[in-house]
């Protein structure tokens, strides 16, 4: 009957599949659990809200909705998330019903970016984890970001973390890789960059990398926060020197 049941779902539209799976299968709404089952990661949110009273959420990339219902539940702002995938958004959609101040849309997420309905002015958390296999919006995303808000805290999932590689990230091949070496964002004068201030071996769930990117208006905010380590241009360029050197060795 459950083989019966898979077959009979995967003939179905996507959008379709979404709202079948919704019904019948409950598990599908853990997703990879709030920010990957992280719980310092969950921490670093927190804090963050605390110290720059955010003033609405933005996510790309909401998948089924777990960590964007954690986005809502800890604070009292609206949360404006995005998801690409038919089946996803369905699911996402139905998930998120009882949270009148999450809105999610299905489009990509340079469009949804591109037409949010926010102020310059506006305080805001951008978590960005849209990117997948051949779709890579990061650069644009952020781009979009620093060229049309004020005062902002970007944090990206799946990014290398500078000097720990327990933490795990995407690498989707040359250029490609989740990584300062690859989107040198420490380079950009208009953001100030911070990493998680714990250990690989003390985070929990996945234990995925991330990397967060500040407005210079909240940065001191920030750097206030045990939670997080800003990292310095200096640093960054000689860790991806050494970095360098490393793989070219490896490869000989």
């Amino acid at each position: 009957m459950i083989r019966l049941t898979k077959a009979i779902v995967s003939w179905l539209p996507k959008s379709w599949r979404g709202i079948a799976q919704y019904h019948i299968n409950p598990l599908i709404l853990d997703g990879f659990g709030v920010f990957n089952g992280q719980c310092f990661r969950q921490l670093i949110f927190i804090d963050l809200n605390k110290s720059c009273r955010f003033e609405a959420i933005v996510e790309t990339g909401t998948y089924v909705g777990c960590t964007t219902q954690f986005l809502s539940r800890n604070t009292n702002v609206p949360v404006h998330s995005v998801e690409s995938d038919a089946k996803n958004f369905q699911v996402a959609k139905r998930h998120l019903k009882f949270y009148p101040s999450v809105h999610v849309v299905h489009a990509n997420s340079v469009d949804f970016l591109n037409s949010l309905p926010l102020a310059q002015e506006t305080r805001t958390f951008f978590y960005l984890d849209a990117h997948w296999e051949d779709s890579l919006p990061l650069a644009e995303e952020v781009e979009i970001v620093l060229s049309r808000f004020k005062h902002f805290v970007i944090m990206i999932d799946d990014f290398a973390v500078q000097g720990d590689e327990g933490y795990t990230y995407d690498d989707y091949g040359p250029g490609k890789r989740l990584s300062l070496r690859d989107f040198p964002f420490h380079k950009d004068p208009r953001v100030r960059v911070f990493a998680p201030n714990r250990h690989s071996g003390q985070e929990s769930g996945a234990r995925r990398g991330c990397i967060i990117l500040a407005s210079p208006s909240l940065a001191p905010a920030l750097d206030s926060l045990d939670s997080l380590r800003r990292l310095e241009l200096s640093e960054v360029d000689n860790h991806g020197a050494l970095s360098d050197f490393a793989e070219e060795v490896a490869g000989v």
